[in-house]
């Protein structure tokens, strides 16, 4: 991804990566070059994404913690910083809850399955999700974890 953003750059098409990650060594094959692009937050997300996704959220990436309200939360703060009137949602493994098929029903959106299919491993793949989901204002999206926890 930071390779995709450095060529974007290099086209006249600028971007960022935020990347979230409660263990303060992830992010380790990153090099400088990548870091040029990428900036690191190290802390739980229910803590971390509040305050960093404030410039606005174009594509979010759920790769965290596999809870239902973990999920919903996080989709609700992304949508809640959307730059636009919408905001793409992905999830690496969309089965695991079904807080993104929910979401997209609660707003007749489609979802998108893609089932991973690595060539000659012993892993099967996981099933990927993407959705288009609409953006909200709702700022009291950003409290969600707080009733949660």
């Amino acid at each position: 991804m930071a390779a995709a953003l450095r060529r974007n750059i290099a086209e006249g098409r600028p971007g960022c990566l935020l990347t979230f990650d409660v263990n303060p060594n992830a992010g380790w094959l990153l090099s400088e070059q990548d870091l040029e692009v990428v900036t690191q937050h190290t802390g739980l997300t229910v803590d971390t994404l509040p305050v960093h996704l404030t410039d606005g959220v174009d594509l979010f990436i759920h790769d965290s913690l596999r809870t239902p309200e973990n999920e919903h939360a996080e989709y609700a703060i992304a949508r809640a910083n959307a730059r636009g009137e919408a905001v793409y949602l992905f999830c690496d493994n969309v089965n695991t809850t079904d807080a993104l098929a929910e979401l997209c029903a609660e707003h007749d959106v489609p979802l998108i399955r893609m089932k991973e299919r690595p060539a000659r491993h012993w892993w099967p793949g996981n099933v990927l999700g993407l959705a288009r989901v609409p953006a909200t204002r709702d700022v009291t999206a950003r409290g969600l974890f707080e009733q949660s926890r």
